[in-house]
């Protein structure tokens, strides 16, 4: 079965967009994904797994320090995404409006 069935009420959305969503409503993207009990290693990329590796050998003070520079590199891609779409918008309309 296809992702998208808006007949069944199945729509994906994209990551970009989820992003979008997930600022509007002042929410992180974990928000809106239902809690997972546990992850299987094999679940994850080799990226992620050295990632977390590499967190975990880190005494706690620098695991809080990661964590919230973590947290502003989301944010700043959030926002970058953002004025990324805000302007791809406004382009179009621009051409949209041009045609008119």
């Amino acid at each position: 079965m296809s992702e998208n069935c808006p007949a069944k009420g199945r729509v994906a959305v994209s990551a970009a967009d989820m992003a979008l969503i997930a600022a509007h409503f002042g929410k992180p993207i974990a928000f809106f994904y239902p809690a997972r009990i546990s992850v299987s290693k094999d679940d994850l990329s080799s990226l992620s797994q050295e990632l977390i590796l590499l967190f975990e050998g880190l005494p706690p003070t620098q695991q809080r320090i990661t964590l919230e520079y973590v947290k502003q590199q989301v944010a700043l891609t959030i926002k970058a995404e953002e004025r990324e779409f805000r302007d791809q918008y406004a382009a179009f309309k621009s051409k949209r409006q041009k045609k008119k």
